[in-house]
Protein backbone atom coordinates (compact mmCIF):
# COMPACT_ATOMS: atom_id res chain seq x y z
CA UNK A 1 0.00 0.00 0.00
CA UNK A 2 1.48 3.34 -0.90
CA UNK A 3 2.32 5.40 1.98
CA UNK A 4 4.77 8.12 1.12
CA UNK A 5 5.87 10.87 -1.02
CA UNK A 6 8.96 12.79 -1.25
CA UNK A 7 8.73 16.48 -2.83
CA UNK A 8 11.06 18.77 -3.93
CA UNK A 9 10.07 22.56 -3.57
CA UNK A 10 11.01 23.37 -7.08
CA UNK A 11 9.23 20.39 -8.61
CA UNK A 12 6.11 20.04 -10.95
CA UNK A 13 3.87 19.51 -8.17
CA UNK A 14 4.46 22.40 -6.22
CA UNK A 15 2.89 25.59 -7.35
CA UNK A 16 3.81 28.84 -5.39
CA UNK A 17 1.71 31.49 -4.54
CA UNK A 18 -1.85 29.28 -5.11
CA UNK A 19 -4.38 29.04 -2.21
CA UNK A 20 -7.30 26.37 -2.03
CA UNK A 21 -9.11 26.18 -4.96
CA UNK A 22 -6.73 27.65 -7.16
CA UNK A 23 -7.44 31.20 -5.85
CA UNK A 24 -3.84 33.15 -5.76
CA UNK A 25 -2.97 34.13 -2.19
CA UNK A 26 0.64 35.54 -1.42
CA UNK A 27 2.44 32.97 0.87
CA UNK A 28 1.13 30.06 0.21
CA UNK A 29 2.21 26.99 -2.10
CA UNK A 30 -0.36 24.52 -3.29
CA UNK A 31 1.17 20.59 -3.31
CA UNK A 32 -0.20 17.85 -6.00
CA UNK A 33 0.34 14.35 -4.37
CA UNK A 34 -0.04 11.32 -6.33
CA UNK A 35 -2.64 9.02 -5.43
CA UNK A 36 -0.29 6.10 -6.30
CA UNK A 37 2.76 6.56 -4.18
CA UNK A 38 0.21 7.96 -0.89
CA UNK A 39 -3.32 7.39 0.04
CA UNK A 40 -4.98 9.32 2.90
CA UNK A 41 -8.40 10.79 3.96
CA UNK A 42 -8.49 14.10 4.45
CA UNK A 43 -9.51 15.09 7.97
CA UNK A 44 -8.81 11.72 9.53
CA UNK A 45 -5.33 12.56 10.60
CA UNK A 46 -3.43 10.43 8.83
CA UNK A 47 -1.12 12.52 6.71
CA UNK A 48 2.14 13.66 8.35
CA UNK A 49 4.04 16.29 6.38
CA UNK A 50 7.58 17.34 6.91
CA UNK A 51 9.09 20.21 5.80
CA UNK A 52 13.31 19.97 5.64
CA UNK A 53 12.92 17.31 8.46
CA UNK A 54 10.70 19.10 10.76
CA UNK A 55 7.45 17.80 11.32
CA UNK A 56 4.38 20.25 9.98
CA UNK A 57 0.84 21.34 12.22
CA UNK A 58 -2.11 20.76 10.32
CA UNK A 59 -4.12 23.71 10.13
CA UNK A 60 -1.20 26.20 11.51
CA UNK A 61 1.74 24.94 8.68
CA UNK A 62 -0.58 23.08 5.95
CA UNK A 63 -4.30 22.19 5.09
CA UNK A 64 -5.66 18.82 3.29
CA UNK A 65 -7.50 20.72 0.48
CA UNK A 66 -8.65 17.04 -0.78
CA UNK A 67 -7.24 13.75 -1.42
CA UNK A 68 -4.42 15.00 -3.63
CA UNK A 69 -4.10 18.28 -2.79
CA UNK A 70 -1.96 20.26 0.33
CA UNK A 71 -1.92 23.85 1.01
CA UNK A 72 0.95 25.03 2.96
CA UNK A 73 0.06 28.57 4.22
CA UNK A 74 3.73 29.97 3.85
CA UNK A 75 6.09 29.96 0.30
CA UNK A 76 8.06 26.70 0.09
CA UNK A 77 11.82 27.65 -1.01
CA UNK A 78 12.48 26.45 -5.33
CA UNK A 79 14.64 28.38 -5.62
CA UNK A 80 18.74 27.64 -4.92
CA UNK A 81 20.89 26.80 -2.82
CA UNK A 82 18.46 25.64 -0.39
CA UNK A 83 15.60 24.03 -2.11
CA UNK A 84 13.24 22.27 0.54
CA UNK A 85 12.14 18.74 0.22
CA UNK A 86 8.68 18.24 1.12
CA UNK A 87 7.85 14.75 2.56
CA UNK A 88 4.32 13.07 2.79
CA UNK A 89 3.50 9.79 4.76
CA UNK A 90 0.36 8.09 5.65
CA UNK A 91 -1.01 5.70 7.92
CA UNK A 92 -3.79 3.89 8.21
CA UNK A 93 -5.48 2.67 11.58
CA UNK A 94 -5.13 -1.27 11.75
CA UNK A 95 -1.44 -1.31 9.71
CA UNK A 96 1.63 -1.54 11.40
CA UNK A 97 2.67 2.18 10.46
CA UNK A 98 0.23 3.76 12.75
CA UNK A 99 0.24 4.24 16.39
CA UNK A 100 -2.00 6.49 17.97
CA UNK A 101 -0.82 9.50 20.00
CA UNK A 102 -0.99 8.44 24.00
CA UNK A 103 -4.03 10.15 25.74
CA UNK A 104 -2.04 10.24 29.53
CA UNK A 105 1.07 10.25 30.43
CA UNK A 106 1.52 8.36 34.33
CA UNK A 107 4.53 7.30 35.49
CA UNK A 108 4.79 3.77 36.69
CA UNK A 109 8.18 3.53 38.37
CA UNK A 110 9.30 6.61 40.23
CA UNK A 111 13.11 8.04 39.47
CA UNK A 112 15.88 6.38 41.62
CA UNK A 113 17.31 10.09 42.38
CA UNK A 114 14.77 13.21 42.86
CA UNK A 115 14.45 15.67 40.11
CA UNK A 116 15.54 13.20 37.86
CA UNK A 117 13.72 12.43 34.76
CA UNK A 118 13.98 8.42 34.86
CA UNK A 119 11.98 5.72 35.61
CA UNK A 120 9.38 4.00 33.59
CA UNK A 121 6.47 5.62 31.93
CA UNK A 122 3.37 3.66 30.63
CA UNK A 123 1.39 5.79 27.54
CA UNK A 124 -2.31 5.23 27.86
Amino acid sequence: MPNQQIVQGNGPEVALNTGAGGVPSPGETRVTLDVLQIVYAPGANDLFVFRNGAHQVLGQDYFEEDATHVVFSFLVDGTGPFVDVLEFRAATQGSSLYIPAPLTLTQAVAPERPDNFGGLFDFV
